[in-house]
């Protein structure tokens, strides 16, 4: 038995201190399998790496790091399915949130398990803002698909998906579902809807993202410790394909911003993760010179070129950051997402 205490004891101290080692990814300090216990998940379409540089190159001070350049991991992901080698963004973010390969526009894409199934199993609420997307890209296809399987055989109990839904835009004049609103004083709901912005007037909401964004995630911060909260901006995809650079500036500089705000989350508590994913990346040709690039806008130096990227980018920070490093198909994101490493904790249990 004194051996046996002496023999632990000396494994006890060797684990200890290698503790005292600190852990980096990227030369920078990170403390590794950790399980994510609040996942920030930020979706920009035909965003690249590259266009951090319309915030980074305004700035007078252009050796300065952005806020989304300060993640401790880099990805990059091949955007092709099994029926597109370059499919629409909002199927690659389909993909994303469910592992399948197969997405093609239809109610079937939702036979698959997504994420906000899989985690509430663990005990995780799943709360979505849409900004800018259109009728086919909104997550509210997953209601409408459910009301068309109810409306088909009526003996079927209505499913709500089990999420909570923010829309910034104006809610319908007509819907077959009940219309629920919310305001900048929110209250999380205890039951899974659809709610739209009601400072949403037309095509202009008078409450910003970044107003949405904070109120939203300090009601979900007092419901508890566990949440998913996903956050998708099509705008930036829609401006950047329109020519309009000066908008799509604006909103890379909002993520930004919310980028940063989250950031501090993420460095407060080693359980936060904080991911920002793109889909269908849009590839730009930028000015050769730098004196150019604060009149680019004015004289059209900026051209879209005709195809997107075939692959696009991940940036990770906190939790399980390291999840997110390399290179790997775009539904391989799923996996990622969702693996939960064991607890550092259990190691002491041994002894």
């Amino acid at each position: 038995m004194p051996q046996v205490k002496l023999y632990r004891f000396s494994l006890l101290f060797i684990f200890l201190m290698s503790c005292t080692k600190i852990e980096t990814i990227g030369m920078r300090t990170h403390n590794f399998s950790y399980p994510a216990e609040m996942l920030v998940w930020i979706q920009i379409p035909g965003l690249s790496e590259e266009h951090l540089s319309l915030v980074r190159f305004q700035n007078k001070e252009a050796n300065q790091f952005s806020a989304i350049e300060e993640a401790s991991c880099i990805g990059k992901i091949w955007n092709y399915n099994l029926t597109d080698l370059r499919p629409e963004s909002y199927k690659g973010l389909l993909s994303q949130m469910s592992g399948s390969p197969n997405i093609t526009g239809t109610c079937q894409d939702f036979d698959h398990p997504y994420i906000w199934n899989v985690m509430l199993e663990k005990g995780f609420p799943t709360f979505i803002l849409e900004t800018g997307v259109s009728t086919k890209e909104s997550l509210s296809s997953l209601w409408n698909c459910a009301q068309a399987v109810f409306k088909k055989d009526p003996g079927i109990a209505f499913k709500s998906p089990p999420l909570t839904l923010f829309k910034m835009e104006k809610a319908p004049d007509k819907n077959d579902l009940p219309i629920a609103y919310f305001h900048s004083e929110i209250e999380i709901p205890m039951f899974s809807n659809i709610f739209y912005d009601k400072s949403c007037q037309a095509s202009t909401c008078y409450s910003s993202s970044f107003q949405n964004i904070k109120s939203i995630y300090d009601a979900i911060r007092k419901k508890g410790r566990k949440f998913i909260f996903i956050i998708r901006d099509f705008r930036y995809e829609k401006f950047i394909k329109a020519g309009q650079f000066d908008k799509a500036q604006e909103v890379l500089s909002e993520v930004e911003k919310i980028y940063e705000f989250f950031l501090k989350s993420s460095n407060d508590d080693p359980t936060f993760s904080l991911v920002v994913s793109s889909s269908s990346s849009l590839l730009l040709d930028f000015p050769e010179q730098g004196p150019n690039w604060s009149d680019m806008d004015k004289l059209g130096k900026i051209t879209l070129y005709k195809r997107s990227s075939l692959v696009s980018t991940v940036f990770a920070t906190g939790a399980s950051a390291e999840n997110f490093c390399g290179v790997y198909q775009e539904f391989d994101l799923f996996q990622r997402m969702i693996n939960r490493p064991p607890s550092r904790s259990y190691l002491f249990k041994f002894f």
